[in-house]
């Protein structure tokens, strides 16, 4: 009886051993993140691809016209620049005690302000001297426009904010959303008949470039290079490297395929690289991106993505939820996120150097279990709005 109850003890230990093993095994396979391409039985990755958009050149680069046609993509319509903006300006008396670096000052007489030359962390006597305050109101000049075939066109501001301009006939507006106290431009709404344009905000926020999205979407608006290492890309308006494409050329596609309801995000890793040309030597030197314009190129809005600048992720705002075929097989799903088709990093050139900033960029795919996200990104992305 007691070698009955020993035997019996040993075998539920050794179920109990065996099932443990089996659950873990299976949490692993279950709970486990997909990177590049991968396979786990219950998600897939089928493929990941940079989408080029570059437009063709064939200029020579001694051509007028070639940085212009350089910066052109396949989609693109017409390039506006150079905004600007109308403005009032108020001014009050400063609170600070002490002249402050990069902080203009005015005195005043009469109606009159005039601004001050003062000692930057000299003493400031009360009621004497006075700051700007402006506020934006409209647009007053576009300084460079031209359409995909480098023609020059001329815009027309109506009102305060709405830019109109023909191009074949075809009659098309933007209206501006301005920002009043930055002085920029943060939204561009697109009237035309019968197509589907959008406008795309550059990075200063003086200026935009008109997209066909039709064309973005076509299998002619870009060719698929694979992504499993890195790619090369200019961000300054000038190229260091002439084969190179701009960033702003540059989209990130992957498709996959799930089992699972499960959420998605692409994870970005960029390198930028500063360099500087003088005479008779180059300086190079890894920088921190968006160091002159504060905007990040992956930053995006609309309905189906998020940035996340602290992590560098990008997320698909919706949990994907997998369609099966009639067969019972699973149908495979593709995505595509563009890089800011209007950014351009404001490189700084002065007479003794040229400045170029270039940036190696490579992505992964993360997919997961919808009901682990937040366990293991350490971010719920069902709260994104």
């Amino acid at each position: 009886m007691k070698n009955s109850k020993k035997k019996l003890i040993i075998i539920l230990g050794i179920v109990g051993f065996l099932f443990s093993i089996t659950v873990v095994f299976a949490a692993f396979i279950f709970n486990q993140i997909i990177e590049g391409s991968a396979k786990t039985g219950y998600i897939d990755i089928d493929s990941k691809s940079y989408y080029i958009y570059s437009a063709e050149n064939n200029l020579e680069q001694t051509d007028a016209n070639y940085k212009r046609q350089s910066k052109l993509r396949k989609d693109t319509i017409a390039v506006l620049e150079g905004f600007i903006l109308s403005s009032t300006s108020t001014y009050s008396l400063t609170g600070d005690t002490i002249f402050i670096n990069g902080k203009s000052y005015y005195t005043k007489s009469g109606s009159t302000y005039t601004i001050a030359e003062v000692e930057v962390g000299d003493s400031i006597a009360a009621d004497t001297y006075y700051e700007e305050t402006k506020t934006y109101n409209g647009i007053s000049k576009v300084g460079i426009a031209y359409d995909n075939s480098l023609n020059d066109i001329e815009v027309t501001i109506v009102g305060t904010n709405k830019l109109s301009f023909s191009l074949n006939d075809l009659a098309i507006s933007i209206t501006c959303q301005i920002d009043s106290e930055q002085g920029i431009v943060t939204e561009g709404e697109v009237t035309v008949s019968n197509k589907n344009y959008k406008a795309v905000i550059n990075a200063d926020g003086l200026g935009l470039v008109l997209i066909d999205t039709d064309i973005t979407n076509s299998a002619s608006g870009y060719r698929a290079v694979d992504a499993n290492s890195a790619i090369n890309c200019s961000a300054s308006e000038n190229k260091y490297a002439n084969d190179s494409i701009y960033l702003s050329q540059l989209g990130l596609h992957f498709e996959f395929t799930t089992e699972l309801a499960a959420y998605v995000r692409i994870h970005i890793q960029d390198g930028w690289k500063r360099t500087r040309v003088y005479a008779s030597s180059e300086r190079e030197n890894y920088i921190l991106k968006d160091q002159i314009s504060g905007k990040s190129p992956f930053t995006i809005g609309g309905d189906n993505w998020y940035y996340d600048e602290k992590t560098n992720c990008i997320y698909l705002k919706q949990m994907f939820i997998p369609t099966q075929n009639a067969d019972g097989t699973y149908q495979s799903q593709a995505y595509t996120f563009n890089v800011n088709e209007a950014y351009f990093y404001h490189a700084i050139s002065t007479s003794a150097y040229t400045e170029y900033i270039d940036v190696q960029v490579s992505f992964t795919v993360d997919i997961v279990q919808a009901n682990r996200a937040k366990d293991l990104w350490q971010f719920d992305p069902s709260t994104i709005s």
